[in-house]
């Protein structure tokens, strides 16, 4: 089967809707909109799918838009900085949960 891969040119659009699911976190935090434990599985495993693909598309497309002798630092350079965002947003979620369950 061939799949959907989005043209270089269009991967930041699917990337800044991703922001959507930031407010659909923290409403499942607090069973207040989404009551069950269902909805933020289901929040979780489409960040979790659509991070994936967009990453690997990022991973896949940044090397091109380099000179050749380029290629391997920045192959590098991103992955250090992917790293970077998993580590600060899993600490971040600990900060958000500590403050959400105080109140």
């Amino acid at each position: 089967p061939k799949l959907a891969v989005l043209p270089r040119s269009l991967v930041w659009i699917p990337v800044l809707v991703r922001v959507v699911f930031f407010p659909l976190f923290i409403l499942s935090i607090n069973p207040l909109v989404f009551n069950s434990n269902l909805w933020y599985f289901g929040f979780m495993a489409a960040f979790a799918l659509s991070n994936g693909y967009l990453c690997t598309l990022s991973m896949m497309y940044g090397p091109t838009r380099v000179k050749e002798k380029e290629k391997e630092e920045t192959g590098i350079i991103m992955s250090f900085f992917l790293n970077l965002g998993i580590i600060t947003a899993v600490h971040f979620a600990y900060l958000l949960l500590y403050l959400v369950k105080d109140q």
